[in-house]
């Protein structure tokens, strides 16, 4: 969790860089990052461990599978939040100018705070697929030398 509150504020930090993404590419993220989120819970829900016998190696893999689905869970509600907030934001609020003098002119701009954070949830979700591959390759391993 403290890793995701300092990714916002650093994709908050990373607002005043002078770029204005498209909507549609924020939209285009959002979904894809929908499609990781439902087959990765999907992979999680449709996990089998009625063939593991060792009640205790069952918990513990249990203890796994819970740990891959909180985080899964806690990274897509937070940037569903971050993505949702951003929707709401009249047009008036989606630029803020914090100081401007002369030709400079320093202001943030919430797309790209958005942008950021959505990257962010991709690299968080493809890394959680990762653990999860890695947590099914030992569960195989485990139960193989169970039987022998």
């Amino acid at each position: 969790m403290k890793r995701i509150i300092i990714a916002a504020l650093v994709c908050i930090a990373l607002s005043l860089i002078p770029l204005k993404p498209i909507e549609i590419t924020l939209n285009i993220l959002y979904g894809l990052i929908g499609v990781l989120f439902s087959v990765a819970m999907s992979l999680i829900i449709a996990f089998d461990g009625s063939k593991i016998k060792n009640l205790e190696l069952k918990k513990g893999i249990r203890d796994s599978i819970h740990e891959t689905r909180n985080n899964f869970l806690i990274i897509f509600t937070a940037c569903s939040i971050f993505f949702v907030v951003y929707s709401l934001l009249p047009n008036s609020l989606q630029q803020v100018t914090w100081l401007e003098k002369d030709s400079f002119k320093l202001y943030s701009t919430w797309s790209v705070s958005v942008l950021c954070f959505l990257l962010y949830t991709i690299i968080v979700l493809i890394y959680n697929y990762i653990d999860l591959q890695q947590l099914y390759e030992d569960i195989e391993d485990k139960l193989t030398d169970e039987k022998e």
